[in-house]
């Protein structure tokens, strides 16, 4: 079990760090053995720890150069595939937070069992004028509060907002 407890836990450590190295020599190993093993007759560990093997001199020492690259480039393709997943969670993360973001919040007043608009959207402007075809006249029966939108006097009303 690689991922268990939250404890510390120094023996599961080393046997990560012990799987990890052991996959990685046995992928080389692979790859030696294809690239190398067909040009030499004896495949020894000289292959994989002997740096003066690993020249453009020699064909046996482009084949170890191959077989490094061909290691590598699995360990590239999985840190690729790695960020391309990374990227692709955050943007669509990104996108369904935004579309979560941007849907109305509905503000009840607990009091008055209310919903806050802004008065505009209703034909009312936040100086308590109703705007009604040509005609502007003053609601005084209205309670008036700060508008939370432009900091003026908001109209609140059951018959210009209505009931919810």
């Amino acid at each position: 079990m690689f991922y268990g407890a939250m404890i510390w836990d120094p023996w599961l450590i080393l046997a990560q760090i012990v799987c990890i190295q052991s996959l990685y020599y046995m992928s080389l190993g692979i790859f030696l053995w294809a690239f190398v093993g067909t040009q030499v007759p004896e495949l020894t560990l000289k292959y994989f720890f002997n740096h003066s093997l690993v020249t453009g001199a020699s064909v046996v020492g482009w084949s170890v150069i191959a077989a490094y690259i061909v290691n590598s480039l699995c360990g590239f393709l999985w840190w690729f595939v790695f960020i391309l997943c990374v990227v692709i969670t955050a943007l669509f993360g990104e996108w369904l937070c935004m579309r979560r973001e941007l849907k109305d919040i509905p503000m009840r007043s607990t009091r008055l069992g209310y919903v806050l608009k802004h008065p505009s959207s209703e034909g009312v402007s936040c100086d308590g004028t109703v705007k009604a075809d040509n005609d502007v006249s003053t609601l005084s029966s209205l309670s008036p509060r700060s508008c939370m939108y432009c900091g003026l006097d908001e109209i609140m009303s059951r018959s210009t907002h209505g009931d919810v």
